[in-house]
C-alpha cells in the first residue's frame, strides 16, 4: 500500500506544493504517473504529472518519493484525486517515514520535535536526549515534573503585561520585541487593544502581549478593549504588572488575578538612595534605558521553570515517552530506542 500525504497545506495556495508518497511500489507508481521508466535514487526529474501539471519529482529510496507540483489549489486537488484513483491512500506519514535517516523511532520523534520547536534553547537539549534516556538511574517522577516545564519549549508560553495607563508598557513591549508593535505616546489610553508578538527570552520563545492601561474610564471603546484584554490576562502563563511611582499598585486588583511579577518602571529617574529603599517584592526597571530588563527576563523564566535548563535532563518530548513515563515501562523504552 502506498500512502499519500500533503506536507504543504491543502487549503492554502502557494508557489510550490510538496506531496509525499510512501510504500512498496513507489517507483512503479511514478512510472505510470509521469510516463518515465527510469528512477535513480536521489535524482530530481522534471515531469508531467498525468497532464495535470508539470513539476519536479524525486525518488529518495525504493519506498519514498516526493512530488513538487505548482501550489495552486486546483492543481493539488486534481493531483490528489489522480493518486487516490491509482490506489494511494491519503494518510499522514509517520515520523519514521519523514526521517528515514533516524536510527530508531525515538530518534525520528526527536527530529520531528526539533523541527517544530520555536525555541533555540530546545536544540542542544533534544540532541542530548538519546544519551539522557540511556542512563540507568532514570527517575520517572522527576522526569514527569521536568517535562511539564520543558514542553513549553515547543508550545510557546504567553507573557502578558498589564498595569495603569501611561506607565511605559508600550515602550517595554517595543524594546522586548525589537520593533514598534505598540504605539508610544504621553497620553493615557493610547493602547486601545492588546497587541503582541513572538520573541525569545534567552533562547526561550514566548508570546509577549501588551494590554490597554487598566483604569476607570468613561470611554466606552477603551472599556471594551480592557474587557477583551481580560481573556488574555486570565490565560497568561506569566502575568507581569507594571506601574511607576506616580500610579502605584492599587489598580492591580482590577485584573481579577494576582500578578506573578510586580515591576516598577522609570527607576532611571530615581537616585541610588531612593532605589535602595524600594520594597524587595518590586522589580525595578527602566523601559527607556533597559535597566533591569535582564532581571525581568530572569524572573519570567524562573516563573516558567525555564531559568536553568540542564542539557542532561531527560525530557519526555513525545507522546510515546509520556506513556512510558506514566507506566514506568523500561521494556518499551528500550524497544523504542532500538
Amino acid at each position: 500500500m502506498i500512502t499519500l500525504s500533503l506536507t504543504t497545506p491543502s487549503n492554502a495556495a502557494g508557489a510550490v506544493a510538496l506531496v509525499q508518497l510512501h510504500g512498496q511500489g513507489v517507483k512503479s507508481l511514478l512510472a505510470e504517473l509521469c510516463d518515465r521508466q527510469s528512477w535513480d535514487d536521489g535524482c530530481v526529474y522534471l515531469c508531467d504529472f498525468a497532464g495535470i501539471d508539470e513539476g519536479l519529482a524525486v525518488c529518495l529510496n525504493d519506498q519514498w518519493a516526493q512530488l513538487m507540483p505548482h501550489g495552486g489549489l486546483r492543481v493539488i486537488e486534481l493531483l490528489t484525486d489522480k493518486l487516490i484513483s491509482m490506489n494511494c491512500h491519503l494518510k499522514p506519514p509517520s515520523n519514521r517515514e519523514l526521517y528515514p535517516e533516524a536510527a530508531s523511532d525515538f530518534e525520528a520523534d526527536m527530529l520531528a520535535t526539533l523541527a517544530l520547536s520555536p525555541s533555540p534553547a530546545a536544540v542542544d537539549l533534544l540532541l542530548a536526549q538519546s544519551e539522557n534516556w540511556s542512563r540507568d538511574d532514570l527517575d520517572f517522577s522527576h522526569i514527569a515534573t521536568d517535562t511539564q516545564q520543558l514542553d513549553q519549549l515547543c508550545h510557546m508560553p504567553s507573557v502578558v503585561l498589564v498595569g495603569p495607563a501611561n506607565v511605559g508598557k508600550s515602550t517595554l513591549t517595543n524594546r522586548i520585541l525589537g520593533y514598534a508593535a505598540s504605539i508610544v505616546a504621553d497620553l493615557p489610553g493610547t493602547t486601545r487593544d492588546w497587541v503582541g508578538g513572538m520573541t525569545q527570552l534567552r533562547g526561550v520563545a514566548v508570546r509577549w502581549m501588551d494590554t490597554p492601561g487598566i483604569r476607570i474610564s468613561d470611554d466606552d471603546v477603551e472599556q471594551q478593549a480592557i474587557g477583551l484584554a481580560k481573556q488574555v490576562i486570565d490565560e497568561a502563563d506569566v502575568l507581569v504588572y507594571m506601574s511607576d511611582l506616580q500610579n502605584g499598585f492599587e489598580a492591580a486588583n482590577l485584573t481579577n488575578r494576582k500578578p506573578d511579577i510586580l515591576t516598577l518602571n522609570k527607576v532611571d529617574a530615581l537616585t541610588d538612595d531612593d532605589a535602595a529603599q524600594l520594597p524587595k517584592q518590586l522589580l525595578p526597571i527602566s523601559s527607556t534605558t533597559g535597566q533591569g530588563l535582564g532581571e525581568l527576563v530572569e524572573a519570567i523564566l524562573k516563573q516558567l521553570g525555564l531559568h536553568q535548563i540542564d542539557a542532561q535532563t531527560p525530557w519526555a518530548f513525545s507522546d510515546r515517552l509520556k506513556r512510558i513515563v506514566s507506566q514506568r515501562d523500561t521494556v518499551t523504552l528500550q524497544q523504542y530506542m532500538q
